[in-house]
């Protein structure tokens, strides 16, 4: 994404009041981006390569969520 990272996208979704479970996935994380992300809401952090079965999982999760 040219000019702007998961962590800003995700803060200015909550900006916008755009309410959507957000599922990261990144091929370089790092402990303080992924704890970030949680705690400002995001439902899953998926580091690549992931196992196709944890993609599933999340999104399931997510769409839990957004239903409650």
């Amino acid at each position: 994404m040219p000019g702007m990272n998961g962590l800003s996208l995700q803060k200015r979704l909550q900006e916008m009041r755009v309410d959507l479970p957000i599922v990261f996935i990144s091929g370089s994380v790092d402990i303080p981006t992924a704890f970030q992300a949680i705690k400002d809401g995001a439902v899953e952090f998926l580091q690549k390569p992931y196992p196709q079965q944890q993609l599933v999982d999340a999104i399931h999760k997510a769409l839990r969520l957004a239903r409650a």
